[in-house]
């Protein structure tokens, strides 16, 4: 894998594209070519709630799918408090922690960029934060056809859990 502060793309999305997600730091996003009229976003995640996230991920559903196994090697037989703090040097290994610091200030450094919190976009009560960003990328959907997605796409109708339950197999 390349780390988060190592990622650069070499060439310009086609116009009215989506690019989604590249997981970069913002060096590497201001690298990208871009058109003369685009919008983009970030979205950044508070660093303990992804850490916490990505700690019982490793544990248990990545695990199951052979993502890292030596991650979950490193952890697994610890208790909580260490884990974590394994899982923080892994984190930090990749340049997760990097890439968010450089993210922050995304809106300063390009004025096509919002910046866009995780937490706001996946809490139950997301259309106001989703209703902001979809007039800020000029995306012409009506407000009830953006509820009606926003319910089919929800976090517990996806996984069948409520966020914040862990995922155990």
């Amino acid at each position: 894998y390349r780390k988060f502060t190592e990622r650069h793309e070499r060439d310009a999305a086609p116009l009215k594209s989506i690019v989604s997600p590249t997981y970069m730091d913002m060096k590497s996003y201001m690298s990208i070519p871009k058109p003369a009229n685009y919008r983009s976003f970030a979205v950044i995640r508070d660093p303990r709630d992804l850490l916490v996230s990505f700690y019982w991920s490793v544990l248990y559903s990545h695990a199951q799918v052979g993502l890292h196994p030596e991650w979950r090697a490193s952890i697994e037989d610890l208790e909580l408090k260490d884990g974590l703090i394994k899982t923080i040097d892994i984190m930090q290994g990749f340049g997760i922690f990097d890439a968010l610091r450089s993210l922050k200030d995304c809106q300063s450094l390009d004025s096509n960029c919002r910046l866009v919190r995780f937490r706001d976009v996946v809490a139950s009560d997301n259309f106001k934060a989703m209703r902001e960003l979809m007039d800020w990328l000029q995306v012409p959907i009506p407000d009830r056809m953006l509820q009606m997605a926003l319910t089919n796409l929800s976090f517990k109708r996806i996984s069948g859990r409520d966020p914040g339950v862990e995922n155990k197999f």
